[in-house]
C-alpha cells in the first residue's frame, strides 16, 4: 500500500493522524519518546541550508559542519556574522565565550591604526609579552580552538570590521539572543593608549560594540571593566558539509 492509498484509507475511516499515532502508542506499536526524537532530528535536517547562495548572516554553524537556521544548544557552535562571496569565506562568532576585562592590569597599546582584527589581536599579545603584562580578552581569543578553527586564528574584531556588519545587525542580534548571548557589550581589538603607568590604569581604554536592531554602536570602556568576549574567526566554504554551489 502506497502513501496515497494509506491517506485515502485514513480519510475513509474518518480518523486523524493524531488518533492513529495515539492508538499505536496505546498498543505499544510505537514509542512516543523515540518518535519525538526522530521528528526533532527530521526538523533539524530540514533546517540545514543546502545552497551556498542561501547562507546568510544570523545562521548557525553546527558541530557536523552544516549551516542551519535553528538554534540547538547542543549542536550549534558559532553564528555567521558576514558572508564574503568573493573570497568564499564566512566570518563566524563562536558561541563559546567569557566575560573578561580587556586587561586586569590596565595594559593598553594603541591599535587604532590597524584595520585587521587578527593582526591587532596578535600585536596586542606580543606587546603584552614584551611588557610582562596580561590582556585577558586577547589571550582568550588566541588560545581558543575547536574543530573549525586552530589555536591562534581566532581574534577580536576592529572597529572598522564591526561597522561593516551594520546591514546584518538585526539578524545577528536575533541569532545571538536565541543562543542566550548578551549583545550589549563585546570587546574590540581597537585600544587607545593613554598611560602605561600602573597607578593610572583607569585612563586606559579599549573600544567595545553593542548590537541593536537598527545598527551597531561603539563605546569606550576602561580596560579593567569586564565585557563579553566571543572569539571571531574566518571559515572557508570548503570547510562546510552539505553546501552546494
Amino acid at each position: 500500500m502506497n502513501r496515497t492509498e494509506i491517506t485515502a484509507l485514513i480519510a475513509k475511516e474518518g480518523l486523524s493522524y493524531q488518533e492513529i499515532v495515539t492508538e499505536w502508542a496505546d498498543h505499544g506499536l510505537i514509542d512516543l519518546k523515540e518518535l519525538e526524537n526522530s521528528l526533532r532530528e527530521l526538523r533539524q535536517q530540514r533546517e540545514y541550508v543546502a545552497a551556498k547562495g542561501d547562507v546568510a548572516a544570523g545562521m548557525y554553524l553546527h558541530k557536523n559542519g552544516k549551516i542551519g537556521r535553528m538554534f540547538n544548544y547542543k549542536e550549534c557552535t558559532a553564528v555567521i556574522l558576514n558572508v564574503d562571496r568573493q573570497k568564499d569565506e564566512l566570518l563566524m562568532m563562536s558561541l563559546n565565550g567569557k566575560t573578561l576585562p580587556f586587561s586586569s592590569q590596565g595594559y593598553c597599546f594603541d591599535t587604532q591604526w590597524l584595520s585587521c582584527g587578527l593582526n591587532a589581536t596578535h600585536m596586542m599579545s606580543q606587546m603584552a609579552d614584551d611588557a610582562g603584562a596580561e590582556v585577558e580578552a586577547v589571550r582568550f581569543c588566541l588560545g581558543y580552538s575547536d574543530a573549525f578553527v586552530r589555536e591562534g586564528a581566532a581574534f577580536l574584531m576592529t572597529e572598522e570590521e564591526v561597522l561593516k556588519l551594520r546591514p546584518n545587525s538585526m539578524q545577528i542580534m536575533t541569532a545571538l539572543n536565541a543562543a542566550q548571548v548578551q549583545t550589549n557589550g563585546f570587546w574590540l581589538s581597537t585600544a587607545i593608549e593613554k598611560s602605561l603607568k600602573a597607578d593610572e590604569a583607569e585612563n586606559n581604554v579599549a573600544l567595545y560594540f553593542t548590537l541593536q536592531q537598527d545598527g551597531i554602536t561603539i563605546g569606550k570602556e576602561c580596560t579593567t571593566t569586564p565585557k563579553e568576549v566571543y572569539p571571531v574567526f574566518s571559515l572557508h566554504f570548503s570547510s562546510l558539509n552539505g553546501i552546494k554551489n
